[in-house]
């Protein structure tokens, strides 16, 4: 049921009530080659979500169009056009879907339609798609900034489980519970990863200890879009804290495991629950927001840590803003959206800073003059 005031929302068509040459174009690309050598189609290493999203987008434009509009015969091309993406626009603007929201069904269409005809251009979607997104930050309070910084994140996180230590982590299973969770907030903080490759990690597979370090390394079929893997080391400022979990705390959850526990059972999963099982991304999600909320007094998302970790770089190290990319295993060159978010506080900084080196040199310009004048019978004349 709907609460009150609350509009139902409408039911998307399938994949299977698309036009059949969009849904024949669509399965073309997605499902990868017969021939063990032959070419894949350009969607056949997206992951499970990234095809879930672009689907879901090509339902949302089809919802917005009569059935006469749309054909049996109708593919890509004959879809994706700007009359239906604008009717598709103002049927959102009507819905009162958020700006981002819209932004993101445009871009799905946008992923799809390189995807399918790669040859056409279609960058006039993914510039409508940003349009959309800069206009979020501009009607949205505060949507511009970060509420803390890495390093922040990064001092919360070890003092809360050093006071969690303190209360016997190693024993005592709510205390190991706060160090957990403290132990994957300095880890987002320094190593943002999405949140699917965090719940992933797993023992062994990828997060490896070679002469006594440990490294993350995450296959390039298991990232984003499979453009290219994830190799990092774990961040120094949280190695005596991950030698205590891994000896002391992940043991110990691991031995609450019973037979009425509800589950993926934690085998090599770095991150454990208090009931034995591999922790799931919703439960890292609502374990992060809750003790965000509580050390922040705003929860934090685990995606919101990548735009402070890219953020907070542009901020503190703007020519360095390149490691961004690195920072966030992104394939391509985006870091420059996080450079323009951090560029506004960056400038007002340096524009402050300006004019309180030019008081100073104007107080002790007028300091010099009424010493001279002082001293100066010439100029005391004048």
């Amino acid at each position: 049921m709907c609460k009150p005031n609350q509009r139902a929302r409408a039911k998307l068509p399938t994949r299977n009530a698309w036009p059949k040459a969009l849904r024949e174009e669509w399965l073309r690309v997605i499902e990868p080659s017969d021939d063990l050598f032959g070419r894949a189609g350009r969607a056949a290493r997206w992951r499970p979500s990234t095809r879930s999203v672009v689907e879901t987008g090509f339902s949302k434009l089809l919802s917005t169009l009569s059935g006469d509009q749309v054909h049996d015969t109708d593919g890509v091309t004959e879809l994706v056009t700007k009359p239906n993406l604008r009717r598709l626009a103002g049927h959102m603007m009507d819905a009162n879907l958020a700006f981002n929201t819209q932004s993101s069904y445009l871009s799905a269409i946008w992923l799809g339609a390189c995807a399918i005809a790669p040859e056409k251009d279609w960058g006039w979607i993914s510039k409508a798609a940003r349009a959309l997104r800069n206009r979020a930050r501009q009607y949205t309070p505060g949507s511009a900034s970060i509420p803390t910084t890495t390093d922040i994140l990064l001092d919360r996180a070890k003092h809360l489980f050093r006071q969690a230590w303190h209360e016997g982590a190693e024993v005592r299973i709510p205390a190991a519970i706060r160090a957990r969770d403290s132990l994957m907030m300095g880890c987002l903080a320094l190593r943002p990863l999405r949140r699917s490759n965090f719940a992933a990690l797993r023992l062994g597979v990828h997060v490896l200890q070679e002469n006594g370090q440990i490294r993350i390394a995450i296959p390039a079929d298991q990232m984003k879009m499979g453009k290219r893997p994830y190799t990092v080391d774990w961040p120094d400022a949280l190695a005596a804290e991950m030698g205590a979990y891994l000896k002391y705390i992940r043991p110990l959850l691991v031995r609450q495991k019973c037979a009425a526990a509800v589950g993926i059972p934690a085998d090599d999963a770095l991150w454990v629950s208090k009931s034995g099982t591999a922790l799931s991304d919703v439960a890292i999600h609502k374990q992060i927001s809750i003790l965000t909320a509580a050390e922040i007094e705003q929860p934090i998302t685990l995606h919101r840590f990548r735009t402070i970790a890219a953020t907070s770089l542009a901020d503190l190290c703007p020519e360095q803003v390149h490691l961004a990319s690195q920072v966030l295993g992104h394939a391509d060159d985006r870091s420059r959206d996080y450079y323009i978010r951090a560029s506004g506080l960056i400038a007002t900084r340096r524009s402050h800073e300006c004019e309180d080196r030019l008081l100073r040199e104007t107080s002790r310009t007028g300091r010099r003059r009424d010493a001279v004048r002082e001293h100066d019978p010439d100029v005391q004349r004048r």
